[in-house]
C-alpha cells in the first residue's frame, strides 16, 4: 500500500514494487540516501512504527486502524473494506498541528477520538468519525532528557489519560548470544548488547487545562508497556497482578527488529521502589 492522492508526490512511505518486494526510504529534504529493496516479510520491520484498533476488527467497517509509519512518524488510516491508507496532511484543512515525529497512540472509547503522542511530549485529539479527519492540538512540547526513552499513552479505567516516559541506558551482557550464520541484517551486530529501563515517569494529562502533573504511584493499577498495544488496568478486576507497578518488555524498535538475538529485558518495575525484578513463573501448580 501507497498513501493516496492526499499524500506527497514522490514522499510516499513505501512504494510496491514487482512481486513480493517493496520500496524503502527513510529520507526527509537532503538526508535522504535513496531507497532499499526490501522483501515483503522484512518490510514491517522497518514501515510501521504503532497500530492502534477503534474497535475489534469483527465490528467491521466501524473499526478504525490508525497507523504511525516511516517516515520519521507520520500518521494514516483506514477502514476496514478501504483498499490503501489515507494520509493525514498537516495544516488547516485537518487541524494537525505537525506532520511527523508520533512516536505513540491510542483510542479513548469515552469520548470516540485517538490521541496522538509526540517525542517531545507534545499532544493532539484526531477525531476520524467523520468525512474528514479532524485533529485539535491539547499540548505543546514538555521539558525532557538527553538520554533515550520511550513514550506511551495510556487510559486509566477512571478515564484519565496518561503519559509515561520510559528511560533506559545500554549494557554489555556477560554472556553472548549466538546468532545463526545466516542470519542477515543492514545493522551491524553486538552480541552482548542489551539494553534496561532505569527511571519510569507518569504524566496525567488535564485535557481542559491543556497541562500535564506528575504522579509518583498508582496505587489502584497496573500498567503494561512494550511494543504491543499499552494498558493500565484496575488491581481490583486483575488480583494476581502487582499493584503499582509496570509489566515491562523490550519496545526500542531498532533492538527489537534489527537485534532479535540480543537479550530481551522481561520484568515488573516497581514505582514504590523505582527498581526491576524478574518476572517469574505465576503459572499454578498441576
Amino acid at each position: 500500500m501507497g498513501t493516496d492522492e492526499q499524500g506527497d508526490p514522490g514522499y510516499n512511505v513505501y512504494e510496491k514494487l514487482a512481486g513480493d518486494k517493496y520500496n524503502h526510504s527513510e529520507g526527509w529534504f537532503e538526508i535522504d540516501m535513496g531507497p532499499t529493496t526490501l522483501d515483503i516479510d522484512r518490510a514491517h520491520l522497518f514501515m510501521y512504527h504503532r497500530v492502534v484498533l477503534s474497535a475489534s476488527p469483527s465490528a467491521g467497517h466501524a473499526c478504525i486502524v490508525l497507523l504511525l509509519h516511516m517516515a520519521f512518524g507520520e500518521v494514516s488510516f483506514t477502514r476496514l473494506g478501504d483498499d490503501r491508507w489515507t494520509w493525514i496532511s498537516p495544516g488547516e484543512d485537518t487541524g494537525l498541528p505537525w506532520r511527523f515525529d508520533y512516536c505513540n497512540a491510542m483510542y479513548s472509547a469515552a469520548d470516540g477520538l485517538f490521541y496522538l503522542l509526540q517525542n517531545n511530549g507534545s499532544m493532539c485529539s484526531l477525531n476520524l468519525n467523520g468525512p474528514l479527519p479532524v485533529a485539535c492540538k491539547i499540548l505543546d512540547s514538555l521539558p525532557s532528557w538527553g538520554i533515550p526513552m520511550t513514550k506511551y499513552l495510556v487510559q486509566t479505567p477512571a478515564g484519565d489519560i496518561l503519559q509515561i516516559w520510559r528511560c533506559r541506558d545500554d549494557a554489555e551482557s556477560l554472556v553472548p548470544v549466538d546468532i545463526p550464520p545466516n542470519y542477515y541484517n543492514e545493522v551491524e551486530q553486538d552480541l552482548c548488547l542489551e539494553y534496561n529501563t532505569v527511571s519510569l515517569h507518569i504524566y496525567k494529562v488535564d485535557l481542559h487545562g491543556q497541562r500535564v502533573e506528575m504522579i509518583k504511584c498508582l496505587p489502584d493499577y497496573v500498567l503494561f508497556l512494550g511494543l504491543n498495544d499499552s494498558m493500565c488496568l484496575s488491581v481490583k478486576d486483575f488480583p494476581g497482578l502487582k499493584t503499582n507497578c509496570g509489566y515491562i518488555t523490550d519496545d526500542f524498535l531498532e533492538y527489537v527488529n534489527c537485534r532479535k538475538y540480543n537479550h530481551r529485558e522481561v520484568g515488573i518495575w516497581s514505582m514504590a521502589e523505582e527498581g526491576m525484578s524478574k518476572l517469574v513463573d505465576v503459572s499454578p501448580c498441576i
